[in-house]
């Protein structure tokens, strides 16, 4: 007399696992995407890291060329033994790790009153490709 009664239950638990069908994948994509762009930033963060490393190098031994630069130019004004000299002179360094640097020493000698003052400028430059550091130190000398 009257047709079965069908669980409706059913119905819509197949109806609703229909509409959810690929939610999965569109969320693993998801991941993936996000996953990726953090690894990207990452990398990128390292290779700035690591520019900014090389450049720091690079300046302190730029600041060190200049140092030596100074003492040489000091012990040339002030020699232990022999003819003290005061000019321009520029020095290589033959260290591997110095190898692309060098200094430039300026002297200038000043007289005040009685008493000689001398200026000692050195220009500490060391270059890697296309990156170039400049330091410079000053030293005053009295004799």
């Amino acid at each position: 007399m009257f047709p079965e009664a069908k669980d409706i239950s059913l119905f819509k638990k197949e109806s609703q696992e229909r509409s959810q069908a690929g939610m999965g994948l569109v969320g693993v994509i998801f991941l993936i995407v996000v996953v990726a762009l953090l690894a990207l930033a990452m990398t990128r963060m390292l290779e700035v890291d690591a520019k900014i490393y090389s450049y720091e190098i690079l300046s302190l031994k730029a600041f060190y060329a200049a140092e030596s630069g100074a003492q040489l130019g000091a012990n040339r004004v002030f020699p232990p033994t022999g003819v003290s000299a005061c000019g321009n002179q520029p020095f290589a360094f033959t260290d591997p790790a110095m190898s692309s640097c060098t200094a430039t020493v300026t002297c200038a000698p000043v007289i005040v009153g009685s008493e000689t003052y001398y200026t000692v400028e050195s220009v500490g430059l060391c270059s890697a490709g296309d990156v170039e550091a400049r330091r410079t130190i000053q030293v005053r000398l009295k004799r």
